[in-house]
């Protein structure tokens, strides 16, 4: 097809600076003026009047010594004497090398700086001078008007890190990237830095690196940095890179923690050594549920003489005597009532909160005659909508769960989405509320919905609107048509359209509508976006945005065949992103024939309503393949690629016509129109 490669061309031009470098020298500050007229003034020894015709007329006032040859042309013819021999050897000082000058006067010119034709007459190492055009001088890196030593140097950002200053006689100042030195900090170590964003002239460049940070999160890790070699470690509770393995593994029980490869640990202290300021050591490990009593451990509780009992939450290094509080194993004192709990899911025995105190009976025994009695509650199942089984939480009883709501399903409402409320309390009553609404009017008009997992559409019949399960009204009803040319074919587009009854609304080419005039309002039943004599331009974002809003909105959308091409060679969001993602096929390959046999794959569709079974086109199609929940009901039938394909997003439609409108011949088959009419009006079958 060849249409695909688009070939962009640039006019470039190239100016000089305004100098001659092959016929004249720029003149310098000095009075050196030739002023060569054509009429030489040397003076010949005969009388006669000859008339020499002199080329080389000049008014030479600097003291050069020139080698010009004067070609003098003597017209007198009379053997007279030309004693102006004009072959001059004055010697040029000034350095100006000019061809023309005859005269042997002497240079006034002081020898100051010359001016700068080129960049590469700066002198000054370490500066650019740029030719300015207008006038042929030089300014030293584009600020200073004259070469030499007033040029420039080349200069650095204030906050430069890294960059170094260079500079080229081509091409100028500019910078070059250093070495960066690794940055050691205490929290973090950044390594491997090299340097970024040098290049321009005044560049600030910055060291960039690998950045290593020390938290628990990486305890006892390794790095090097600046030649030396740090550990992530914890001490005093601070986590810091340092230069040795010292470590703290947080026990109080261990000694001489350091980082044995990822693990900080140290040599078990004795038993009975102090820890965390109060609690003791046993068997390498802080005991704050034991208590230590002449030489032996007890555990947190237990009775060691008569009404005395290990408290380690007081002190753990005696027995205390039992009076304020109670401890697991028995004795004399406070006895806590027990928790609440369930009985499985039938009852919740909720005891009463508070203690009740038992008391010692002098040095051997304890009164413990003290009873807790719990309110037993019987666990009810849920009603309504709730769930029915029972169900208890020890800490706060019984309770019902939310169970599920149906759909509810009307003629002239369908509720969807419904969630049931009330549900919690032990026994409650649920409710169903009514979810999201859908009512069936003119507004809706075969606006399709699912409702209970049947699909739905309100048609009208009979004059009744009604959610039907069948399509039982036209298949073609009259719509309303957005219509976004492609630049030439929607002129015969509009005409089939009118022709079937329908509305067009012309909403110009597809590149140039903003989106907004015309409005897709609620007038509007279906946009159709073709592509095919213009195909690769996008929209503008509102138009994009506004599109992919209808169509999940519940509209119908029609692609054609240059669409999927774009899409497919341009890597998605070709013409914008909300209608890219609504493409309900796909062009892997970038592939596409002409000259097709078109077949209907399901004669029973409304799409394909109006066809032949069969026809051939010499239009050309691309090669696609359908989505997974895309419908087919139309093919190329040399090839099995959808010609006719559609796909619902969202409550919307996006049907897709493989065909390229007037791409590749400016009138369009009568079967190209009627499936236009057909994708842009027809019900979609409702799925079973």
């Amino acid at each position: 097809m060849g249409k695909r490669l688009c070939a962009v061309m640039g006019a470039f031009a190239l100016a000089g600076c305004g100098v001659d470098f092959t016929t004249a020298e720029p003149l310098e500050a000095g009075t050196d003026t030739d002023t060569s007229s054509g009429t030489d003034t040397d003076a010949d020894s005969d009388a006669d009047t000859d008339a020499d015709t002199d080329t080389d007329a000049d008014t030479d006032t600097d003291a050069d010594t020139d080698t010009d040859a004067d070609t003098d042309t003597d017209t007198d013819t009379d053997a007279d004497t030309d004693t102006d021999a004009d072959t001059d050897t004055d010697t040029d000082t000034d350095g100006d090398s000019a061809t023309s000058d005859t005269s042997d006067g002497s240079d006034t010119v002081s020898d100051t700086l010359p001016e700068c034709a080129k960049d590469t007459d700066c002198k000054d190492a370490g500066a650019w001078c740029d030719t300015d055009e207008a006038d042929g001088t030089c300014k030293a890196c584009s600020t200073l008007d004259h070469c030499g030593p007033e040029c420039e140097a080349c200069t650095l950002g204030l906050g430069n890190e890294c960059c170094a200053a260079a500079c080229d006689t081509e091409a100028g100042c500019s910078t070059t990237a250093n070495a960066c030195s690794d940055s050691c900090g205490t929290t973090t170590l950044s390594v491997n830095r090299t340097c970024s964003g040098c290049g321009a002239n005044g560049a600030e460049g910055t060291c960039l690196g690998t950045s290593y940070a020390c938290d628990a999160g990486h305890a006892c890790d390794t790095r090097s940095c600046g030649g030396a070699t740090y550990y992530c470690t914890n001490v005093d509770s601070i986590w810091r890179w340092r230069p040795g393995t010292a470590c703290d593994d947080g026990d109080g029980c261990t000694t001489g923690d350091v980082c044995s490869g990822p693990v900080c640990a140290g040599s078990t202290a004795a038993d009975g050594t102090v820890c965390n300021g109060s609690d003791v050591c046993k068997s390498g490990q802080c005991n704050s549920t034991e208590c230590y009593v002449s030489g032996l451990w007890y555990a947190d509780g237990v009775t060691v003489t008569a009404c005395t009992y290990c408290n380690a939450g007081t002190n753990q290094l005696g027995a205390t005597t039992r009076g304020a509080g109670y401890a697991p194993g028995g004795g004399c004192g406070t006895t806590a009532c027990h928790a609440d709990e369930c009985t499985g899911t039938t009852s919740w025995s909720n005891y009463p909160s508070g203690t009740c105190n038992n008391t010692c009976s002098g040095g051997t025994g304890c009164n413990s005659s003290c009873v807790c009695t719990p309110t037993v509650v019987t666990c009810q199942a849920g009603t309504g909508c709730c769930n029915p089984t029972k169900a208890c939480a020890d800490a706060t009883g019984c309770y019902t769960t939310a169970g599920s709501c149906a759909d509810s399903c009307g003629t002239t409402t369908l509720s969807v989405s419904r969630s049931c409320t009330g549900c919690g309390g032990n026994g409650a009553n649920g409710t169903c509320n009514s979810g999201t609404t859908y009512t069936c009017d003119s507004g809706h008009s075969c606006e399709p919905r699912t409702c209970g997992g049947s699909a739905y559409r309100c048609m009208n019949v009979s004059g009744s609107w009604q959610w039907r399960k069948s399509a039982s009204c036209d298949v073609c009803p009259d719509v309303t048509v957005l219509l976004l040319d492609d630049g030439n074919s929607g002129a015969q587009v509009k005409a089939a359209l009118e022709a079937a009854g329908h509305t067009v609304i012309d909403g110009g080419n597809y590149w140039q509508w903003d989106g907004v005039t015309p409005a897709l309002g609620a007038d509007i039943d279906a946009v159709l976006w073709l592509t095919g004599a213009a195909y690769s331009a996008s929209l503008k974002p509102a138009a994009d945005t506004a599109i992919g809003a209808f169509v999940t909105g519940g509209g119908r959308l029609v692609r054609t065949e240059w669409a999927a091409w774009e899409i497919g060679i341009g890597g998605g969001q070709h013409y914008g992103a909300a209608t890219d993602a609504l493409m309900p096929v796909t062009c892997p390959a970038g592939h596409y024939g002409y000259n097709g046999t078109w077949v209907a794959t399901d004669a029973d569709d409304p799409l394909v309503s109006g066809l032949p079974s069969s026809w051939s086109d010499g239009a050309a199609y691309t090669y696609v393949t359908a989505n997974a929940d895309t419908v087919v009901v139309a093919t190329v039938g040399n090839t099995g690629y959808p010609s006719i394909a559609y796909s619902t997003v969202s409550g919307g439609e996006v049907v897709y016509v493989n065909h390229d409108m007037t791409y590749t011949t400016p009138t369009m088959s009568a079967e190209a129109l009627r499936m236009l009419v057909n994708a842009s009006s027809c019900l979609l079958p409702i799925p079973d």
